[in-house]
């Protein structure tokens, strides 16, 4: 059986131009702050202060990890308010995060959906697009939509996210908000594994495995269950 994971929402990660901050999408507490910031975050302060979006969207991130400075997660969310404000995608994408989750900011869905919207504009933030999908599908902080959600994902996973090609596929292998293909769905599944997304080499597994949308092929649905297993998805070590 197909496995549909759209209930994670995720955070953008950092790319800097310098070396890179902690990515942020399992925030966790320092096991010990430093007194001062370290001279990585004193640069990014120095930068956010002059208005500089990039600058202000990995100081966020430093103070979402507790990286060189103490976890601080309302000053966190401020500062992705900032970056988002001066044009950085990934920081509105984040920010809504926050929202949907309620770390650092009163816990506000309508608000976490409106800010996806604008981290996806453009296709600044894939992620943006993936979360935004989620929220239509799930009918958080918008009003369900299937079709909506898939156009969500169809951009997300043109965008690069590994997480939107694995819900387009699903939503293909379901004939939810687009016309049931299974062919398409295995299209979108390859893309998804060829990603890293291991529920998406797990998906693609099965349908070699009984021949749906692709020839069957017992060898090769032996590989991909190998490489969902190497890729996270704890269903495919045991197959």
């Amino acid at each position: 059986m197909l496995r549909l994971l759209t209930a994670t929402l995720l955070l953008a990660v950092a790319t800097p131009a310098a070396a890179a901050p902690a990515a942020a999408a399992s925030p966790s507490p320092a096991a010990a702050a430093p007194d001062a910031p370290s001279d990585e975050v004193a640069g990014y302060i120095k930068g956010c202060e002059a208005k500089d979006g990039e600058a202000c969207f990995n100081l966020a991130l430093a103070y979402d990890n507790g990286e060189g400075v103490e976890k601080d997660d309302p000053h966190a969310a401020a500062l992705y308010a900032k970056a988002c404000d001066l044009g950085q995608a990934k920081a509105c994408t984040n920010l809504g995060y926050e929202y949907d989750t309620g770390d650092g900011v009163a816990r506000d869905v309508v608000k976490g959906a409106e800010l996806y919207a604008k981290g996806c504009e453009g296709g600044g933030s894939p992620k943006g697009c993936e979360n935004l999908g989620i929220d239509y599908d799930k009918g958080e902080g918008v009003v369900k939509d299937a079709a909506k959600a898939a156009t969500y994902y169809q951009r997300a996973c043109d965008g690069g996210s590994a997480g939107g090609c694995l819900n387009m596929g699903i939503d293909y292998d379901k004939g939810e908000g687009v016309a049931k293909d299974v062919a398409k769905a295995a299209v979108y599944y390859q893309r998804a594994c060829d990603d890293g997304n291991g529920t998406g080499c797990f998906n693609l597994a099965i349908d070699y495995a009984q021949g749906e949308g692709v020839d069957k092929n017992p060898d090769k649905a032996a590989e991909l269950y190998k490489k969902a297993c190497e890729n996270g998805e704890k269903d495919g070590c045991n197959r």
